[in-house]
């Protein structure tokens, strides 16, 4: 069952605040690319993402370069930073979002620099 490997990818990492008795998963997103878990510790409160990579999507995405963007981004404070990895799986910070309203979307796509990328895409999301 993919939930319990889920939380048992983050056990095996021994991240501070998750145990085997007291963490669940819940799956909240999926597709040919990638499958992804929410874990989180009943009682500690902690929570991360698990993403479990399709299989065969190595073909198609060169997940080293997907590594190096993922961890620069996350080091200029516009995404999730990296807690663990391995072979066909990568753990991610858990960030609680909600979702941004179509305004922030369309500002986004209208961006032509990078230098205007930070500015505009912190009003496209939300973190609560």
């Amino acid at each position: 069952m993919a939930q319990a490997r889920a939380i048992q990818v983050v056990c095996q990492c021994k991240l501070a605040g998750f145990s085997l008795t007291t963490s669940h998963a819940n799956k909240i997103g999926g597709a040919f690319t990638n499958d992804l878990f929410r874990v989180e510790d009943s009682s500690s409160g902690s929570a991360v993402i698990v993403r479990f990579f399709g299989h065969g999507t190595d073909q198609f995405f060169d997940r080293e370069e997907e590594h190096e963007l993922f961890c620069s981004v996350a080091e200029v404070g516009m995404g999730p930073h990296m807690l663990g990895s391995g072979e066909g799986w990568r753990i991610e910070q858990y960030l609680p979002l909600h979702p941004s309203k179509n305004q922030g979307i369309l500002q986004l796509r209208r961006v032509k620099n990078g230098t205007h990328f930070s500015r505009e895409c912190s009003k496209c999301v939300n973190v609560a």
